[in-house]
């Protein structure tokens, strides 16, 4: 079975709709996959109050990928420019220099969010998506 999010005071629907995805448990352990958490921590590090989530879909998330399938991420920002774009693509290439494995990310702020939740990408996020990290005081 899947576990849910349910130990942070929830402020609105939209958080509510992403607090709800899976933790990572039994799909896929975060402590046990080195390239989910080095890039995780290297999009924090980087991006520090400016993020608000960090959310794994696709078929890692789903469980189905194959060996050599890409990492798919959400990265939600308070706001959106190409200079944190650019951090953000320096940690997938730094992903891939170091494992040899490719990630994608969707940038997307609040607003973005807000729309896109209601497209086919958004509503498989929503069913398939693993929040791997927020931001509390969000």
């Amino acid at each position: 079975n899947k576990g849910y999010r349910k130990d942070i005071e929830m402020k609105d629907l939209n958080k509510i709709e992403l607090l709800a995805l899976p933790v990572l448990e039994s799909q896929i352990s975060i402590s046990k996959n080195p390239i989910i958490t080095f890039f995780s921590e290297k999009v924090r590090d980087s991006l520090k109050e400016k993020l608000l989530f960090i959310v794994l879909f696709g078929s890692r998330a789903r469980g189905d990928a194959k060996e050599f399938s890409d990492y798919d991420f959400l990265i939600l920002l308070k706001e959106k420019n190409k200079s944190l774009k650019k951090k953000i693509i320096d940690v997938e290439v730094a992903t891939l220099d170091e494992f040899d494995r490719l990630v994608s990310s969707l940038v997307w702020q609040k607003k973005d969010w807000d729309i896109r939740k209601n497209f086919p990408i958004g509503k498989n996020i929503l069913q398939d998506g693993i929040l791997v990290w927020t931001n509390e005081k969000y």
